[in-house]
């Protein structure tokens, strides 16, 4: 009611000051009593208060219409035109084309798009064969280069698993599993998987004790933490070292390679997004991180990034309160 009182003020003032000038017009040219001058006027207000109440009634129900029309955008108008004028029911046509045609092109888009996914899967799925294939080779291999080979392989598998999250990310079907997580359990697993990497570059690695228990994902958990242990393998110096230890209720991962710089530092998150680094040591997807910040907001977990150029890299990663046992 307040709405449509508000839509029809002017209408209503109009109407109120008429009626007041209309009085005061009868007794002033007529002599005409006000008593007697007011009959009329009842009348006349007593009418338009029969039309405002039907109107009131069709207002009622084109809002109603309307709003079954906002929630279901298949909604029916042709049995309720009725209740619209003309040009109201020119803008309801139009407003239904362009309706159609949104479902339309958004329909085209997700055929596509999924029509992507599922040659990516697919693609996915079928480079793995190769990929056991050599690893097969390279382990029956005795030869200097056994070692690079294996890692060079590692990497290739590494790519492919990153594809493959970048797929699941967006899956509506992915549930995420909440469950007790020992983040050492998580840390030891990663670190065993990139043993070779880390000797390869005789890395120093300062692993200190972790008790962080979270309630959260597992697998999305183990994701997010690989990605950082192997950006900060990729970017340490041979010889260089790396740090984890817990920081109150986070996981701390410290690195002291190149860094990242200050201009760079609030985009690291953003897709393909590279920087410097990525730029200088050309093997920077731009996907890591960005994945990385898109499965920490799926789990609700934070990361926080410290960097300084040349000095070295610090992720704290923590989950927020509801979820740390």
């Amino acid at each position: 009611m307040k709405k449509y009182l508000k839509d029809k003020l002017v209408l209503l003032v109009l109407l109120l000051i008429n009626s007041l000038f209309m009085i005061l017009v009868i007794n002033i040219l007529y002599g005409v009593d006000y008593e007697i001058s007011l009959y009329p006027i009842f009348i006349s207000w007593l009418l338009l208060f029969i039309y405002f109440a039907y109107d009131y009634y069709k207002y009622r129900k084109k809002t109603k219409i309307l709003e079954n029309f906002q929630k279901d955008l298949d909604y029916d108008l042709k049995d309720e035109k009725d209740y619209f004028t003309y040009m109201e029911n020119k803008i309801l046509d139009l407003a239904s084309k362009l309706q159609k045609e949104n479902i339309r092109i958004f329909d085209k888009k997700e055929f596509e798009l999924q029509s992507t996914i599922d040659y990516y899967t697919m693609w996915i799925h079928q480079i793995k064969t190769p990929i056991a294939s050599l690893s097969f080779l390279i382990e029956n291999l005795e030869d200097k280069n056994k070692k690079k080979l294996e890692i060079e392989l590692f990497k290739i598998e590494q790519y492919v698993d990153l594809l493959l999250s970048y797929i699941r990310l967006d899956d509506k079907n992915n549930d995420i599993e909440a469950e007790q997580v020992l983040m050492k359990e998580v840390v030891n697993k990663i670190l065993k998987k990139y043993a070779n990497l880390f000797i390869s570059k005789s890395i120093n690695l300062d692993y200190q004790k972790l008790d962080i228990i979270y309630i959260s994902d597992k697998k999305w958990l183990e994701f997010i933490v690989e990605q950082i242990i192997s950006n900060a393998i990729k970017y340490s110096k041979n010889k260089g070292k790396i740090k984890i230890y817990q920081e109150n209720e986070a996981l701390v991962i410290e690195d002291e390679g190149m860094g990242i710089s200050k201009d760079n530092l609030p985009r690291i998150f953003e897709k393909s997004f590279t920087g410097f680094n990525g730029r200088k040591d050309k093997q920077s997807s731009g996907l890591g991180l960005y994945l990385s910040k898109k499965a920490a907001d799926k789990i609700s977990c934070q990361l926080e990034i410290e960097s300084e150029m040349n000095v070295g890299t610090k992720v704290k990663i923590k989950a927020v309160k509801d979820n740390v046992l």
